[in-house]
């Protein structure tokens, strides 16, 4: 599938893709910097976020890495669970 063109007819779910792909990075990008911004502000709250940053990596990745995973673990999370979560508990995740 990665070889077909784009304008080839049926290759649509391509630039679909696409779309999805730009849509969850911004959603998840969006949440863990609000979540990192939050966590410097005097009226915070705990969340998962800010709890797993103020830990120090593991010893088998680099800190971009971590916070890397972090972000998409929570993301991953948040992104899951928004539809069926009332708004109070969304913000407890991250």
């Amino acid at each position: 599938m990665r070889f077909v063109p784009d304008w080839f007819p049926g290759a649509g779910f391509k630039r679909l893709a696409r779309v999805a792909k730009a849509r969850g990075e911004h959603m998840v990008d969006g949440a863990f910097n609000a979540a990192k911004k939050a966590m410097n502000s005097e009226d915070s709250i705990p969340s998962l976020v800010g709890s797993l940053l103020v830990r120090e990596e593991p010893n088998e990745m680099t800190r971009e890495e971590y916070e890397y995973t972090i972000k998409w673990a929570a993301g991953s999370l948040y992104g899951g669970a928004y539809r069926r979560t009332p708004p109070s508990l969304r913000m407890r995740v991250l």
